[in-house]
């Protein structure tokens, strides 16, 4: 299994050089930072993605096990309903 892995990256390594050539003579033109700025961007949004989610996991608030509320004594409760 790790053998195929490392083959099928090897070839899309080797597909993508290949392919590099004719497309880097077609975008001679096109300045190269603007690329640099977006990849950047889009590392950044994929850390705080990453890091909103764990947090948001981190801060989940639980209470299956809550029981502020508990009340020892009769199981009938009055209330009065005047108006």
């Amino acid at each position: 299994m790790k053998t195929s892995i490392i083959l099928i990256a090897a070839l899309i390594l080797n597909t993508t050089l290949l392919l590099a050539e004719p497309v880097s003579d077609l975008l001679k033109s096109i300045s190269v930072w603007p690329f640099v700025i977006l990849e950047i961007l889009l590392f950044v949004g994929y850390y705080l993605n990453l890091t909103l989610r764990d947090f948001r996991k981190v801060t989940k608030p639980d209470f299956t096990n809550l029981k502020i509320f508990v009340v020892k004594g009769s199981k009938e409760i009055k209330t009065d309903t005047r108006s």
